[in-house]
């Protein structure tokens, strides 16, 4: 297996019908038990990653669940974009804060609203996709984003480690949340 960059797309290899838990475990279980340092730091390898990168791992579902956004590139009007080469001065890259202004300026554009606790609970427990996020006011410091699951708990990468199956406690401590869930709405002409 190539070894990737934490910024090079992974190739789709899911199946639309799977659900957001089996994504994330299939992930994290392929991509850091091979120590490839793509959603973890590997133990010997503190110059490929300095942190655990959430947003990649978020952004790589929503990919293996063929939605159209938010991926970890977008151009400069918000169109998500997969990585190439070259994309500098046509694209950057989105942290966790990146990911989380993205949904606020153009998530309705792609079916990501923002949501309650419970409404984000109920979304998970239909499998659909839910971004629970936390963004950082620090500058220069990212947030964090993790996906919500059927059962109520989180898959992430960060905050120290990648897990499916903990709680949100566990993954944002007592830090302000937000929810956002995908939902295509029909549209009325």
């Amino acid at each position: 297996m190539a070894v990737l960059e934490r910024w090079e797309d992974l190739p789709i290899q899911s199946i639309h019908s799977e659900t957001p838990r089996v994504i994330a475990s299939r992930l994290i279980r392929k991509y850091t038990d091979r120590y490839v340092p793509i959603y973890d730091k590997p133990t010997g390898q503190p110059k490929r990653i300095k942190a655990t990168a959430c947003n990649i791992l978020f952004t790589d579902i929503v990919r293996q669940l063929q939605l159209t956004g938010p991926l970890h590139w977008v151009d400069y009007k918000g169109n998500p974009m997969q990585y190439r080469t070259g994309l500098a001065g046509i694209a950057h890259e989105l942290n966790a804060n990146g990911l989380i202004a993205w949904f606020e300026q153009y998530g309705r554009d792609y079916g990501w609203y923002p949501v309650t606790h419970q409404q984000a609970l109920l979304s998970s427990k239909a499998n659909k996709p839910v971004a629970v996020t936390y963004y950082n006011p620090v500058p220069g410091h990212s947030g964090h984003i993790a996906i919500l699951l059927e059962d109520g708990t989180i898959a992430q990468a960060g905050m120290g480690m990648p897990f499916v199956g903990k709680s949100i406690e566990t993954g944002f401590g007592n830090k302000p949340k937000q929810f956002w869930a995908y939902e295509v709405k029909e549209t009325t002409k």
